[in-house]
């Protein structure tokens, strides 16, 4: 059995790096994260470095856009905490002071988006409650802050245990790691931690790697290594492009032999080319009297089908997190009105079911069921959500004038209108009466009153 700590610090100790990675399938912290292309097998991305995820993010600029865009997405929503005995929102309560600044450092915004960016960059975010010791069962009341561990760096120190037969997490994991340039900065209770992660189908106990999330960036391995391949070979095409042409002599001996211009002249006149450009301050046309002839050097951008390999990249990678590919302003023809279903489908699809699953495990972690307390998610406060209840607005009001003109032709009671609309009927006998009927009733009633009155007024 292996010292977990040890052999994670050798991972960062240079000289014991690659022996300790190779001896216990730990991630490295190599600087090479790029493998050469010095054959013509395929250049994909290594991932058997945490690291190379953070590259991959940084340096492929349309993954880095839609993960962007998406944990915006995702921390644009509001807390609502429900009190699940009277079914009633809470104004104010410390979990919801605790949601809007998390810590000294972030606020709602920011600590969401930082979340939501490694849960889905590396598949993996872990959240810290920071409570005071022997206050830990006391109630969401003492939990002081909320801190996102960075991803890259934490670890969990797993027990080796069968985990078919265990039955508690402390069966699962002994702590968390945060371990940083080869020194353990803090470790972690495991009641103190919320693992979000992403899913992983790799069964593998060595090391507990079964614990873990997998990123998304594994099966997007060819299309991010395609894309950055693909600027790659376009900012060498521009920064070496080389000569524009050939500037040769037209004339010919009297025998018909070409004639080369003498060393002194190819000198002076790749000097005067210096003086022409595109630039304002360039000259653009060239005037002689010789005899010369110019053979342009160019190469067939088109027939590398760059943009074609560009296109399907780009693709895989919105399908892969169901986002529009119109919200990239990528395709042409795009409009408002089709970007602004764009983004309605991506909160609908995407967004708001991470949320609920997000707050699911959230609620869980600071053990607000107990308290007969719910954080919920809510985006209905956007202006691209609020088109949805205008519209059920409209349509609500549509159903009822349809609705009361049936009532009054005594096709349904008040109780089928209150069930048509999803609300549960009224225990009133009057209520499941037809309006003929209540106005018979009533009618009745009425000549009645006028007939007492009328023998009152008599006596």
């Amino acid at each position: 059995m292996i010292d977990f700590i040890k052999e994670i610090k050798a991972v960062f100790t240079p000289n014991k790096a690659i022996k300790a990675a190779k001896a216990n399938n730990l991630p490295t912290q190599s600087n090479k994260f790029f493998k050469n292309y010095i054959d013509a097998s395929p250049n994909w991305f290594s991932f058997n470095d945490r690291k190379q995820l953070l590259i991959n993010y940084y340096t492929v600029p349309e993954y880095n856009a839609i993960k962007n865009y998406m944990a915006r997405s995702f921390a644009s929503m509001e807390w609502k905490l429900k009190d699940l005995k009277t079914g009633e929102f809470i104004e104010k309560h410390h979990v919801l002071d605790l949601m809007a600044f998390p810590n000294p450092l972030q606020g709602h915004t920011e600590f969401l988006t930082q979340v939501y960016l490694y849960w889905k960059v590396f598949g993996n975010n872990f959240i810290f409650k920071n409570i005071p010791i022997g206050f830990e069962k006391m109630g969401s009341n003492y939990i002081k802050s909320l801190f996102s561990l960075p991803s890259q760096f934490t670890y969990i120190v797993p027990n080796n245990t069968n985990p078919f037969r265990s039955a508690e997490k402390d069966d699962f994991i002994k702590r968390y790691s945060v371990i940083y340039n080869g020194y353990e900065l803090d470790s972690f209770d495991n009641n103190l931690i919320f693992h979000k992660n992403e899913p992983n189908i790799e069964f593998c106990l060595e090391n507990g790697e079964y614990l873990y999330g997998k990123s998304d960036q594994y099966p997007l391995n060819w299309a991010l290594s395609n894309i950055k391949a693909i600027y790659e070979a376009e900012n060498v095409l521009i920064e070496n492009k080389g000569a524009l042409g050939i500037i040769s002599n037209d004339t010919s001996s009297e025998m018909g032999v070409q004639m080369p211009f003498d060393s002194d002249y190819k000198t002076q006149l790749q000097s005067d080319l210096e003086k022409y450009g595109l630039r304002k301050s360039k000259l653009q046309y060239i005037i002689t009297n010789l005899a010369m002839k110019f053979t342009p050097i160019s190469f067939p951008i088109k027939d590398l089908m760059l943009g074609e390999t560009f296109d399907r990249a780009v693709f895989a990678l919105c399908n892969a997190n169901q986002f529009p590919v119109l919200i990239l302003n990528y395709l042409k023809g795009a409009t408002f009105s089709n970007l602004r279903e764009s983004q309605k489908m991506l909160y609908q699809d995407a967004i708001i079911p991470q949320a609920y699953d997000f707050a699911n495990g959230l609620n869980r972690f600071l053990g607000l069921p107990a308290e007969d307390l719910e954080l919920i998610p809510s985006y209905s406060h956007l202006a691209v959500m609020q088109d949805d209840e205008k519209l059920n607005a409209e349509t609500d009001k549509i159903k009822n004038e349809t609705l009361l003109s049936q009532y009054q032709n005594n096709i349904i009671t008040l109780n089928m209108w209150i069930i048509e609309l999803g609300k549960e009927p009224v225990a009133n006998p009057d209520y499941d009466k037809y309006y003929f009927e209540l106005n018979q009733n009533n009618n009745e009633n009425a000549n009645t009153e006028t007939e007492t009155e009328t023998e009152t007024e008599t006596e």
